[in-house]
């Protein structure tokens, strides 16, 4: 069965994006470098089985797709970095359970965690 957010707006192909550490200010270990890899691969890998058609491709080659880029919200880090520098046109895709949850992420996790209890009772 399609992931059930890709099956609503009927997307026609899945860009996978990957930032290598040529694109990153902090470098990665080889080993993160390569855990990533394999869960870029094994995210395409399950996209394919479901028929839906996924290029992967470096974050770097993001300005080069000309169609309509849909995303999901990256919320933090070096990703959503370069897509702010870059000032690329993207619409993104939020979770509600993520923009739920932002309310409470004001004060570090330890309090953040005080409210996991409300946030899975208001989504079971």
């Amino acid at each position: 069965m399609k992931p059930q957010i890709f099956k609503i707006i009927n997307l026609k192909k899945i860009y996978i994006i990957s930032n290598k550490n040529e694109n990153r200010s902090i470098k990665l270990s080889e080993k993160v470098i390569k855990f990533k890899a394999l869960l870029v691969d094994d995210q395409k890998q399950r996209l394919e089985n479901n028929s839906i058609t996924c290029e992967v491709v470096d974050i770097s080659e993001i300005k080069n797709i000309n169609e309509k880029i849909i995303a999901l919200y990256p919320t933090v880090g070096e990703n959503l970095d370069y897509l702010n520098l870059n000032n690329l046109k993207i619409d993104f895709l939020y979770r509600k359970l993520d923009q739920y949850s932002w309310q409470y992420c004001n004060k570090g996790f330890f309090n953040f965690k005080n409210y996991i209890p409300k946030i899975i009772t208001t989504f079971n």
